[in-house]
């Protein structure tokens, strides 16, 4: 359980994160570069600025998470 985790910078690069619950978790500039993120729920979580190169995000949850760009989505923008 990740909840309100804060990991910004942090190097995620081949971490499996698969069924985490990363509400409001703080991902910005972080790389999760073939990272597994699959059944996650990803609300509220911010990835701004991140890197994302061949992540796993099947079947994740996405309501209201900051994408890359900066743009808040309800949808898997991976």
């Amino acid at each position: 359980d990740l909840t309100n985790a804060d990991v910004k910078g942090a190097d995620l690069t081949d971490t499996t994160l698969s069924d985490a619950d990363l509400t409001d978790a703080n991902l910005r500039y972080a790389d999760l570069t073939d990272a597994i993120l699959r059944y996650s729920d990803l609300t509220n979580a911010d990835f701004s600025y991140a890197i994302v190169t061949n992540a796993v995000f099947t079947f994740t949850t996405w309501s209201n998470t900051i994408w890359t760009d900066g743009v808040a989505y309800n949808t898997n923008q991976a």
